[in-house]
């Protein structure tokens, strides 16, 4: 179970090209991505969060809104790119 914040089926990148075998996957949208990471808490969680905001990846201002509101966050089953 991962927890995603509001909207973010609207946010999924389709992703597809020769390595995807005529097929679509989708994406979370990078900052979803960490917002999740961020509200599972666990250590490599963190790192995982910190890379991102050392490569500039990730803004830290919409990082620590969305961690802020995660009470606004929804439950939903879901696997990403990058996790």
């Amino acid at each position: 179970m991962a927890v995603l914040p509001s909207g973010w089926r609207e946010r999924l990148i389709p992703v597809r090209n020769e390595n995807t075998g005529g097929g679509t996957g989708l994406c979370l949208e990078i900052h979803d991505l960490a917002v999740s990471k961020l509200i599972a808490g666990r250590e490599k969680n963190y790192d995982f969060v910190g890379g991102l905001l050392r490569h500039h990846l990730v803004q830290r201002t919409f990082q620590l809104q969305t961690k802020a509101n995660k009470e606004s966050a929804v439950l939903t089953e879901s696997s990403s790119c990058g996790s």
